[in-house]
């Protein structure tokens, strides 16, 4: 073993470890225990896939010491994360194509972790969404004395029904959004060190692939016309996300070099775009449009 490795790795697992910590043990800054992933990205291409797996098997055993197996497993997770995005980052992959990967392998290991602790009387999703009926109850007790019990009973009910029912679109989300992030930290903290690592495109370019338009109005009119059911809801819903995500990307391109406006008004807007329920909707059929005719060639 390389001495100057072996050091270098141990010392993103100690940082690794410290943000699990601080994850599972300050509420607050829950957050960190998501950035797991880039140390081990930092270590797997620093010092070498070898070091990036040990590292791997060290912080799920001080995990299991200081929480619980399903725990630890989820941290191990975010670390198999971090490897892979290591291992396609060393392999020189570009950017976009690194997030896919890794997205879709981590989506399909999770999978499969799923069914082996549910082989095991673990079912790790049924067990979340019992926590949350739980705080449900809860806090539908607080308001047993008010006049607007009913209200609030079919408010959380609602909400209860529509979390079993976007739990796969969820993960899938969760997934995607935990890649890109550690990607983007990592490779910013890599070329800091004078490591090449490939650009993502500039999000002001980001668009849904063509096809995706058609499978969405498709989604809407099945479940429209015919049956409403799990698996076109699903669609709609990570549809849905990403035409708001390029919906807000085309915003920002139109504001910044259309109308000249400074970076950090133009955040503020697609903010407010967002937290305003029309303006989520306006996202949605922009990012739709610019979907399939590319808005940026008439602007």
């Amino acid at each position: 073993m390389n001495t100057k490795n072996l050091v270098f790795a141990s010392m993103m697992t100690a940082l690794a470890v410290i943000l699990s910590v601080i994850g599972l043990f300050v509420p607050v800054l829950f957050f960190t225990a998501f950035l797991i992933p880039v140390p081990i990205i930092i270590a797997t291409v620093k010092s070498g896939r070898m070091y990036g797996f040990l590292s791997t098997i060290v912080i799920f055993l001080i995990n299991l010491i200081i929480s619980d197996i399903i725990t630890a497993l989820i941290l191990a997770g975010f670390c198999l994360i971090g490897l892979i995005i290591g291992y396609f980052i060393d392999k020189n992959h570009c950017g976009e194509d690194t997030v896919k990967e890794t997205s879709i392998i981590s989506l399909f290991i999770l999978i499969f972790a799923l069914y082996v602790l549910k082989a095991f009387k673990i079912n790790v999703i049924e067990n979340i969404l019992d926590l949350f009926s739980k705080t449900n109850s809860e806090v539908i007790s607080f308001y047993s004395k008010t006049a607007n019990l009913a209200s609030v009973k079919d408010i959380f009910s609602t909400i209860e029904e529509m979390m079993r029912i976007s739990v796969p679109s969820a993960i899938i989300i969760f997934i995607i959004i935990l890649v890109l992030v550690n990607y983007i930290f990592a490779s910013k903290i890599l070329k800091m060190q004078g490591i090449n690592v490939s650009e993502l495109p500039h999000f002001q370019e980001w668009r849904m692939p063509y096809i995706t338009g058609w499978v969405f109005i498709g989604a809407l009119l099945y479940n429209y016309f015919w049956t409403y059911d799990i698996i076109s809801s699903n669609i709609i819903i990570l549809l849905a996300t990403g035409f708001t995500i390029s919906g807000l990307a085309f915003v920002k391109y139109y504001l910044t070099n259309k109308l000249n406006i400074k970076a950090a008004v133009s955040t503020v807007i697609l903010i407010l775009l967002l937290l305003i329920p029309i303006g989520s909707y306006l996202l949605i059929l922009i990012g739709i449009v610019d979907t399939g005719m590319n808005l940026r060639r008439f602007s």
